[in-house]
C-alpha cells in the first residue's frame, strides 16, 4: 500500500515528504520498490486514501504532508 500512496502523491509532494508523513523509512521504501511488490487497491483502500488528502486538518502547502 506504501508503494501505491508514494505512487499516487509523487507529482505533487517528494517521495521523502510522504514517507515521513507515513513514518515509513527510505531505505524501507526503496528495498519494498527494488522487490517489485505491487498490488491493487481495493476500494476500501481507495476511500481511504481519498479522504486523507481531502481532510482539512492535513497541511499540503510547502511539497510536505503536514499533519495538523
Amino acid at each position: 500500500m506504501v508503494l501505491q500512496l508514494v505512487e499516487r502523491f509523487r507529482k505533487k509532494y517528494t517521495v521523502t515528504a510522504i514517507l515521513s508523513a507515513l513514518g515509513i523509512p527510505r531505505s524501507s521504501y526503496y528495498r519494498w520498490l527494488a522487490r517489485g511488490i505491487s498490488s491493487i487497491l481495493t476500494p476500501e483502500e481507495e476511500t481511504i486514501i481519498s479522504s486523507y488528502a481531502r481532510r482539512p486538518d492535513t497541511v499540503m502547502d510547502t511539497g510536505k504532508l503536514e499533519i495538523a
